[in-house]
């Protein structure tokens, strides 16, 4: 009777939250009713649903850039409302900390991050380009690969520990330009949000982290487009009405200008060798309205790198002779969604999609009496359906559960001689079952818990493997303006990366756990002190512990030579490995100046049976220190100025990254007929006191960015970036000369200007 009571003393308040201007919807926006002191936040559609009492009640909306809106409503019944939020560029102390407040000090979620596309427009870029992978970079717990690269390590993990989502489809590969830059264009993107800590059960597949970015859904009301030119590339986008206020479309592309001059120049000098490099992506989506209740969303994405290089008239073999070498790798998404609300209180989103990675290295070699030719390929295939749902029973408890039904094709790197071998291949497949629950609930007055399970079967040779992988996280207010926060979350990851550390080319092969290579699991302990003052001060402190059990890395020597298909589980060691961590991060707004502080130690190992007498040494992930500082300015302008004018500044300082370095070479025993045959054999190189042995010179460099934006409708405007003004000589890639190891710099000082057109 009590229950009864409270419900029917009660009403539903739902509906979707978007841009007023565009239509676009806006993710973890904030509705919040002062009266009764509680609130929610919508979804990555838009939607929100909140139990009010009966009668006139005060909500607040608010969102981050945004103005808020404050409503009075009258509830007697169930009531849809959808609200329109107008964007606001230059933003106060009290906005900022009234629309992060809930989510950041009372929000259940640890180690969330996100970042706007606008946010990732200001912050210093090399050659041009602006990345959000760069971006994340800056991000506490989150370290670099090489200098200037655009892949990513979180929390001392490998790069295929990190789940990376573009439209709820996984990406297998994020680089281009060998990974100078990453496969995402910003201006397709709406925001990127990074979870590092007490994953939440709807996420799966990875040991680490997730990075969930979400492209632009197109403008509702009106037609508009965006020209870039870079040092780099060049952009276009446009989107736009296909039924105004009812459906939308937006389309983007890049190609890079790279591949030009380099074909003008070995053009005009007539040189025997000859070098190509050239890249494209193209972003797609559209949304329909069907109904009130129904909406519709396709979205694409397809990219593909080439490089080439070739020379002729080198005597292989008697008489003239031509040799090339040809590398080429690629991604390719498709997706169909369809949200469907029941009712006010449940939510849902039906997602079918298909991902595609694969790469190949063509190697030829032709003289007027023989020809060599050996193709190396390897791919994978995700063909996925899964169904999710977002459940509101009343304003203590959030559900969200859903299932998804994975089929992986692959095939691990294989050679082929004297032939080309395209296509798809099914050689190894497998189906991948998922269930997950997960409900975020209060228990008394102060105590928001979020609990979790999530099941993952993989089917491994003739049978199916069960993983049940709890999770959990909690959030507890000190005082108004301090939380505590501690979480714990099981993975289990199906798919493994192998990689040659030693090479700068994405040499990517995925593969799966089979009936001889069990599944990675870890298992992630974090807790954390979270602080915001009403003067836009947000402080927060996070300690991690991280054990991983079944990880895989190459056989010691395995990492140089080519792989059987039928038998690469033999070249892969399975072992263990632990990381742990601290990271301190401060983020400030004072008027016109906003500025972000953060710093990371960490550390990371591995211990595998086959180096037994290593026991546990640094992973190659291990970077102990990580100080990344931006700070911005936004010059104050009268109201008849033409130009908006930012300043940038970014400043990075990382612990170099390990290397194996052989100590000394055992020389290969021979008998003595051999002895004119022994510059052909290898001879052992052994690591003392282990592998990543050497650690390299630490990493920094300080960067500027200066933004001058013409305020009119039709507005263009101008980036103009330094990069590593010091001139700083960060090692990219290293050799071994004379028993010495060489380091060399990839990326000096680099000026760079982009030029920008909105219409």
């Amino acid at each position: 009777m009590f229950l009864s009571q409270i419900a029917y003393s009660q009403h539903t308040l739902s509906g979707k939250i978007t841009d007023i201007e565009t239509g676009e919807s806006l993710i973890g926006a904030t509705i919040y009713n002062p009266g009764a002191k509680q609130g929610t936040s919508s979804n990555a559609y838009g939607f929100y649903s909140l139990n009010l009492p009966v009668g006139k009640q005060k909500v607040v909306f608010s969102f981050v850039g945004y103005e808020p809106q404050t409503i009075m409503v009258d509830l007697k019944n169930d009531s849809t409302l959808n609200i329109g939020l107008t964007s606001n560029n230059v933003l106060s102390e009290v906005t900022v900390t009234e629309s992060r407040g809930q989510y950041f000090l009372s929000g259940v979620q640890m180690g969330e991050n996100r970042l706007t596309a606008r946010e990732i427009e200001n912050l210093p870029v090399v050659l041009g380009e602006t990345d959000v992978l760069k971006a994340i970079q800056l991000l506490p717990g989150v370290n670099a690969g090489n200098d200037g690269t655009a892949g990513i390590s979180v929390r001392g993990g490998s790069p295929d520990q990190t789940l990376i989502l573009l439209d709820e489809v996984p990406v297998y590969n994020v680089n281009h330009l060998f990974g100078y830059f990453s496969v995402f264009n910003n201006d397709a993107i709406k925001e990127a949000s990074l979870i590092k800590g007490a994953i939440p059960a709807q996420y799966g597949g990875r040991l680490s982290s997730v990075l969930d970015i979400r492209m632009k859904e197109g403008n509702l009301k009106e037609h508009t487009g965006k020209a870039s030119l870079s040092t780099l590339s060049g952009k276009y986008t446009i989107e736009g009405p296909i039924i105004k206020g009812k459906a939308s479309y937006m389309l983007s592309g890049r190609a890079t200008w790279l591949d030009l001059p380099l074909r003008l120049y070995f053009y005009l000098t007539d040189n025997d060798m000859k070098v190509y490099y050239s890249f494209w992506d193209l972003n797609g989506k559209a949304n329909f309205e069907l109904s009130n209740n129904d909406r519709l969303f396709v979205s694409f994405y397809g990219g593909n790198d080439e490089f080439f290089v070739g020379n002729e008239g080198d005597d292989y073999f008697a008489g003239n002779s031509n040799t090339k070498y040809q590398f080429s790798w690629g991604n390719y998404t498709a997706s169909a969604r369809w949200n469907h609300i029941f009712s006010s209180k449940l939510f849902s989103n039906l997602t079918a999609y298909f991902s595609r990675y694969n790469y190949s290295h063509l190697y030829e070699m032709k003289s007027t009496s023989d020809t060599l030719i050996i193709d190396t390929y390897s791919s994978l295939a995700d063909a996925s359906l899964k169904y999710d749902f977002d459940y509101y029973p009343d304003n203590v408890h959030k559900i969200k559960f859903g299932t998804k039904l994975s089929y992986l094709f692959f095939q691990p790197e294989k050679t082929d001689f004297d032939t080309v071998t395209a296509g798809l291949s099914s050689h190894y497949q497998a189906p991948v079952v998922d269930l997950y629950v997960n409900d975020e609930f209060l228990l008394g007055e102060k105590l928001r818990v979020s609990g979790g399970l999530r099941l993952s079967s993989l089917k491994r040779g003739d049978e199916f493997d069960f993983h049940l992988m709890p999770r959990f996280s909690a959030c507890y207010p000190l005082s108004p303006s301090l939380s505590l926060k501690a979480g714990y979350s099981m993975m289990v990851q199906h798919l493994h990366q192998l990689t040659n550390p030693s090479l700068s080319l994405p040499t990517t092969m995925w593969v799966l756990s089979n009936s001889s290579l069990e599944s990675s699991s870890s298992n992630l302990s974090s807790f954390g002190l979270y602080y915001m003052n009403d003067k836009g001060l947000e402080l927060s402190g996070e300690a991690y512990f991280n054990t991983m059990d079944k990880v895989i890395d190459y056989k010691p020597g395995k990492e140089n030579f080519k792989i059987n298909e039928e038998q690469w589980d033999e070249s892969v060691m399975v072992g263990e490995g632990f990381s742990y961590g601290i990271e301190l991060f401060a983020k400030y707004r004072f008027g016109s100046y906003y500025g972000q502080l953060s710093y990371t130690y960490s550390r990371s190992y591995r211990k595998f049976d086959e180096l037994a007498h290593v026991g546990y040494y640094p992973y190659m992930y291990d970077r102990p220190h990580n100080i990344s500082l931006q700070i911005t300015r936004e010059f104050e302008n009268s109201a008849d100025a033409k130009f908006n004018k930012r300043l940038t500044l970014n400043f990075n300082y990382m612990s170099g990254h390990l290397i194996s370095f052989s100590n000394y070479t055992i020389p290969a025993i021979l008998p003595s007929e051999f002895e004119g045959y022994k510059h052909h054999i290898s001879d052992f190189n052994y690591y003392i006191p282990h592998p990543n042995n050497v650690r390299l010179p630490a990493v920094h460099h300080l960067d500027l960015s200066f933004h001058l934006e013409n305020k009119t409708k039709e507005k263009s405007s101008w980036v103009f970036s330094i990069y590593n003004i010091y001139n700083r000589k960060n090692i990219s890639f290293y050799y071994v000369q004379n028993d010495q190891i060489k380091g060399a710099a990839l990326l000096p000082i680099i000026p760079s200007v982009t030029w920008n057109y909105k219409f």
